[in-house]
């Protein structure tokens, strides 16, 4: 009778714990991330999202910036493309037809800010960490600019040009639901290609 009962305890306390792990749910930067390249039509696989996540959460927690307003400028600038090359055909400073690139990598960093700091173009465009790092470096910087323009302070990502900060947070805003950076604090929903956005 012993026996029995330790072999039944030891049976129903197996089957009671076997299956009480925790499922680790994914963070609010990984469902935003998942659910925007869905609507994007970015095909990355959840390997690339993952660690795409954890380094937008890693560098965003470092300068303290908002990880899902990063989440919605990359998806903006590049559809979270690591490789993206914004090129277009031009003419050289002696008239002869060139190919030229004007911003690089996930962050979609311009040549200005390259040369100003120094940056390989390179590793902008084949290494991730060190391209979203000196993304969110460079949005934390406008963080200088909050107290003044608490909503659009952020814009300046892009351009210091009144007139196209507002068009690129219109566009950013089509990615970013969270409140008061877009809709002056109020709640809203975006849709793309008539999809919920969030």
């Amino acid at each position: 009778m012993k026996y029995f009962i330790i072999f039944f305890a030891f049976i129903f306390c197996g089957f009671a714990g076997g299956n009480n792990k925790p499922s680790k749910m994914p963070s609010p930067t990984l469902k935003t991330i998942t659910k925007l390249s869905t609507l994007i039509k970015a095909t990355y696989d959840e390997a690339y999202l993952s660690q795409l996540s954890k380094l937008i959460d890693q560098y965003s927690a470092k300068y303290k910036v908002d990880p899902i307003l990063v989440v919605a400028i990359f998806a903006q600038e590049s559809r979270f493309d690591l490789h993206a090359q914004n090129c277009q055909n031009g003419l050289s400073r002696a008239g002869h037809p060139a190919y030229v690139c004007t911003d690089f990598g996930i962050s979609q960093i311009s040549y200005s800010n390259i040369k100003k700091r120094k940056l390989s173009v390179k590793k902008l465009t084949t290494d991730l960490e060190y391209s979203i790092e000196n993304g969110i470096k460079i949005l934390a910087e406008t963080k200088q600019y909050q107290k003044k323009e608490p909503n659009t302070y952020w814009t300046r990502y892009n351009t210091s040009n009144k007139y196209y900060r507002k068009l690129y947070q219109q566009l950013v805003c089509r990615y970013y639901v969270k409140g008061n950076l877009c809709h002056n604090g109020k709640d809203h929903i975006k849709y793309i290609n008539g999809q919920e956005s969030i």
